[in-house]
């Protein structure tokens, strides 16, 4: 006669935290058998303790099975009010070339890969503000409200969200934003602790699948010499900052950590060597192009996507960008295994060209935004016989005739309109090359522009004067 020896195991585990990684220990009793059947496959003994013992058997052997864990992570940075669709160089977009970008575009790829996959997290590491004129009438609104449509999961702030202070980032964007706002390092004194309540944490956890992922933000610590976040709010060192908030949540038992934030890529390095316990850090700040393989478009990649860094507990951690403007869309598939540790990443940033319809809907909605923008973005400015070189890669590092022309501009305006309350024989102007956002096409309607293609941030006339650089 043959049979089956039904056995019963119970598993009790433990979990211990060792080296920012949390470990399982398990400990198997046997709780009792039973034979069941016959050579003919009838039953000769049952009872219902063996159908209790067969549904926990079948319980603790689903549970007990040692997995991974596969989460999408669809990120961008540096988006600088790029609301519509724009040019090669993230400049007007026209009917002479291809078109990139744009909140359309990204919802339409978005949606796709959300339909497709199954762990999805959609963040931002900052800079949403400044940048077009859509940015110079709605101080934000825009951005919170086109965000909120395609339904980011976290952002970090970046320098540039404190262009018009905390009270320009709170009433346009952060009342209305419906993502965690985060940021480990930037703590307000007594006299912003109220007002900035319940509108950013360090970090937020947000239930992916069956799991928990903590995504923990920082920001650049040179944001007071980049920005305007005034004195009641301190930038403190990031490792620092980041280090006490990745230790209290292994405290709270998540073992799967991603740093988002607004640094540059050489911090975003130093993060993901120094920092114990991240697992992933996605960044921002320096525009920086990251590809594996033949770039699809004009930018250089600057290293792989994603770049590994080897941590100083070591462990390997990708760090990620997707360069600007919203021309690529981060695409970045990490694997933990069950104790929390990446055990693969891999990817690459989607270009947003033309192939990637835009949202119908979307577009719709940009069209009511545009009718209060029309009158404002109309406004006729000038008009060029030569292409007006604004791009990062030329009027970062070296003289541009798009600087040249402003501060031409700006010299003759204080020259001509005199004024009582200054001195108006100036020979000089100082512009910092981060307040040139994009260049002026002169094929482009004839080489009119407007002020919507007027991506002018800061600058100062120099006699004495306090200023304020502006950078990525």
């Amino acid at each position: 006669m043959a049979f089956y020896l039904l056995s019963l195991t119970y598993l009790e585990h433990t979990i211990v935290s060792t080296g920012g990684k949390a470990h399982a220990f398990f400990r198997v009793y046997i709780l009792g058998h039973c034979c069941v059947f016959t050579h003919n496959g009838t039953m000769s003994v049952w009872t219902s303790r063996c159908a209790l013992m067969t549904s926990l058997c079948i319980f603790l052997n689903c549970s007990g099975t040692a997995s991974t864990f596969e989460v999408t992570l669809l990120h961008t940075n540096d988006n600088h009010a790029r609301i519509e669709e724009t040019s090669v160089d993230s400049g007007k977009c026209s009917s002479r070339g291809p078109c990139f970008a744009g909140v359309a575009r990204r919802f339409t790829k978005v949606s796709e890969i959300r339909k497709k996959e199954k762990n999805v997290l959609f963040l931002d590491a900052g800079d949403q503000f400044q940048g077009t004129v859509w940015f110079n009438y709605y101080k934000g609104a825009e951005a919170a409200h086109f965000m909120n449509k395609l339904g980011y999961d976290a952002m970090a702030f970046g320098n540039h969200e404190f262009d018009n202070g905390v009270e320009g980032l709170i009433k346009p964007f952060l009342q209305n934003i419906n993502c965690s706002m985060v940021s480990a390092n930037i703590k307000p004194d007594q006299t912003l602790a109220t007002k900035l309540s319940g509108y950013y944490q360090p970090y937020t956890v947000i239930n992916v699948g069956l799991e928990k992922v903590a995504v923990v933000g920082y920001t650049t610590a040179e944001t007071p010499f980049l920005s305007m976040p005034g004195q009641h709010l301190k930038f403190e060192d990031e490792v620092k900052a980041l280090q006490v908030q990745v230790d209290k949540l292994e405290t709270l038992g998540y073992n799967k950590i991603i740093a988002l934030g607004h640094s540059g890529f050489a911090m975003d390095q130093e993060i993901a060597k120094r920092v114990r316990g991240i697992d992933v850090v996605i960044g921002g700040h320096t525009n920086t192009f990251l590809y594996t393989g033949k770039p699809p478009s004009t930018e250089v990649p600057a290293g792989p996507y994603p770049f590994m860094v080897r941590s100083n507990d070591g462990r390997n951690v990708p760090v990620v960008q997707a360069f600007a403007f919203g021309k690529y869309l981060g695409y970045l598939k990490v694997t933990f295994d069950q104790a929390g540790n990446v055990v693969k990443a891999v990817g690459n940033p989607i270009l947003m060209d033309s192939s990637i319809p835009q949202d119908p809907d979307i577009l719709a909605d940009i069209g009511e935004w545009k009718k209060d923008l029309a009158q404002y973005s109309s406004q006729y400015v000038g008009q060029t016989l030569v292409y007006l070189n604004g791009t990062f890669e030329e009027c970062r590092f070296r003289e541009c005739n798009l600087g040249n022309l402003i501060c031409d501009a700006m010299i003759y305006h204080n020259i001509k309109y005199s004024s009582e309350l200054q001195w108006n024989h100036v020979g000089i102007c100082m512009l910092n090359s981060g307040a040139v956002r994009t260049a002026i096409d002169e094929h482009y309607k004839n080489g009119t522009f407007f002020q919507h293609k007027c991506f002018i941030t800061k600058a100062a006339v120099v006699v004495t004067f306090k200023m304020y650089q502006y950078l990525p």
